[in-house]
């Protein structure tokens, strides 16, 4: 799952798709509905294991803001 940060804690989702596009780099693939998190700036990513061990974390110091008219699809790609 990945786990978003928000202003009022925390939101955790599934992964909409992994592949491996070069060797040693893997690219995680999520989409944040209309119906998540609206209203938050999301300035922080997590990517937890199937046993919620954090593997990789993401901090975008501008954030993203998002609204019901955002759904933006991330692709998170890093080298192994």
């Amino acid at each position: 799952p990945v786990e978003l940060t928000t202003g009022s804690g925390t939101y955790s989702k599934n992964v909409d798709g992994v592949d491996y596009p070069a060797p040693f780099v893997i690219r995680v693939t999520f989409t944040i509905g209309s119906g998540e998190c609206n209203g938050f700036n999301l300035t922080e990513f997590g990517l937890l294991t199937g046993n919620n061990v954090l593997l990789a974390r993401w901090v975008n110091e501008t954030g993203l803001n998002k609204t019901i008219s955002k759904n933006p699809t991330i692709s998170w790609r890093m080298r192994l």
